[in-house]
């Protein structure tokens, strides 16, 4: 299964360690464990502060 999840930062430094994530989208999608894989997306933002999250 491929996750895409947000990060909402941790208030305050350093904003890489800790914070909350939400789920944007799931694919199930059979990947083989333990090695790196390549996914893309497309994310544009639009005017009514969403995005549109596409494959190319």
């Amino acid at each position: 299964m491929a996750v895409l999840k947000r990060k909402h930062p941790a208030p305050g430094p350093p904003v890489d360690e800790e914070g909350a994530y939400t789920t944007l989208a799931t694919a199930d999608h059979a990947l083989a464990d333990g090695r790196w894989h390549q996914i893309s997306a497309t994310v544009t933002t639009r005017g009514d502060d969403r995005v549109r999250i596409a494959r190319p």
